[in-house]
């Protein structure tokens, strides 16, 4: 198994459509200071890319799923209009909320689909004086023409606090740090010290000689993926851990658990895609890297491992 990476500073700096793919300020500013995980795809590139689909179904919380019906219902065709789809998972005072915001050519959206006017209620329910709208159990609303912030009427709710004062993801200098460098790719995703922590523990999950319990707990400060779709598709993790020797730590126990699922697999193309995982430290980081043809790539998409990092 090879497990050591050509140019480490290189492989997470994938320039692909750059512009179509940057988080809008409308986009951040409704996003909270507590956020756990920010997961983002460029919607319109991907959008009649069946790997990428299948990839998109994955990622794509079942919360969130009556999307494309909604958008549909309003006159939006999501694979012409929909630039960029972004979930973000956030510390709500009951537990985590989830929040989705979909950017694009949103202009058209017919919000008389929405809403009827009757004398009894001539204008639409509000928040905080801002109009919000429901449809297949998702509540939305519109910060400008080419953004739609939707989820839960809470969610909506906690997003029109944050856009009119209260913290916003800005002020997470963890999580932006995170994000810095990572908004060019097809698909990307920044998780916070927690998540990051789950995400080694299910990606080792089985493995002989597994990493020890306090290591994950006390030594992880955040992770980051991205994934890039061109001639082969390229899949990106690093891990941010406190110190050089936990990074160390982290990339043996994941080289063991891919040799663990590679005897385990069954289909043989997953099992030549698993051979060719590289995984290696420098400093405080780890990284994971999977480079493969689409075709062979979604033969991967059922194994826990690729599951583990998409999750």
């Amino acid at each position: 198994m090879s497990v050591r990476l050509a140019s480490l500073p290189a492989v997470f700096l994938f320039v692909l459509s750059a512009s179509a793919a940057q988080l809008s300020g409308a986009a951040q500013a409704v996003m909270p200071a507590s956020t756990r995980q920010v997961v983002s795809v460029d919607y319109h590139r991907l959008a009649s890319d069946p790997v990428a689909q299948q990839l998109e179904a994955q990622v794509l919380p079942p919360e969130m799923q009556g999307l494309g019906n909604m958008l549909a219902q309003g006159g939006v065709n999501a694979a012409a209009d929909l630039n960029r789809l972004t979930f973000a998972t956030y510390q709500a005072s009951k537990g985590i909320g989830l929040l989705g915001i979909a950017e694009g050519n949103l202009g058209g959206l017919q919000l008389s689909k929405f809403f009827h006017k009757t004398p009894k209620q001539p204008s639409p329910p509000q928040i905080d004086g801002v109009d919000v709208y429901t449809a297949n159990g998702l509540s939305f609303f519109l910060p400008d023409s080419s953004t739609m912030v939707f989820g839960s009427q809470d969610a909506v709710a906690q997003a029109i606090r944050t856009e009119q004062g209260a913290p916003q993801i800005g002020q997470n200098e963890a999580l932006t740090d995170l994000i810095a460098g990572t908004q060019s790719s097809d698909v990307w995703s920044v998780l916070d010290a927690q998540g990051s922590r789950a995400m080694v523990r299910s990606m080792m999950a089985g493995a002989t000689g597994g990493l020890d319990p306090s290591l994950i707990d006390k030594h992880f400060d955040g992770a980051r993926y991205t994934i890039a779709f061109s001639t082969e598709v390229q899949v990106n993790l690093e891990l941010m851990t406190t110190d050089a020797l936990s990074a160390a730590a982290v990339s043996t126990g994941l080289n063991a658990a891919i040799a663990l699922r590679q005897q385990q697999e069954k289909d043989p193309a997953a099992k030549a895609v698993l051979n060719q995982i590289q995984v290696d430290s420098a400093g405080d980081h780890a990284f994971l890297q999977i480079s493969s043809p689409e075709s062979t790539l979604a033969s991967l998409m059922h194994t826990d491992l690729l599951q583990g990092i998409l999750h």
